[in-house]
């Protein structure tokens, strides 16, 4: 009688420990899977990172295009301006 107690303990501990077992296996397989999950995070974020910092130096490179679109209209006008004087003071003082 004694033995079967001892019998039905330890199919006790074993069906415990099966039971422990599986649960440790599924956390492991979860632990796996999150952690690709966070390496593609990681791959994600770090393109992410490289888009928008080609982001920002072709921003800055068209601010300095329309700068000089919009500015040159001016100069041109300006030199456009100064030459017509340096022509006619040329044509005047004869």
């Amino acid at each position: 009688m004694a033995q079967s107690i001892n019998n039905q303990s330890i199919e006790i501990v074993k069906q415990k420990l099966d039971e422990v077992t599986t649960v440790m296996q599924e956390n492991i397989q979860i632990a796996f899977k999150n952690t690709d999950k966070i390496e593609n995070l990681e791959e994600k974020a770090e393109i992410l990172k490289d888009s928008s910092e080609q982001f920002n130096k072709n921003s800055k490179k068209l601010k300095a295009k329309l700068m000089c679109q919009h500015y040159g209209r001016y100069i041109f006008a300006i030199a456009f301006f100064v030459l017509f004087i340096v022509i006619m003071i040329l044509i005047f003082s004869r």
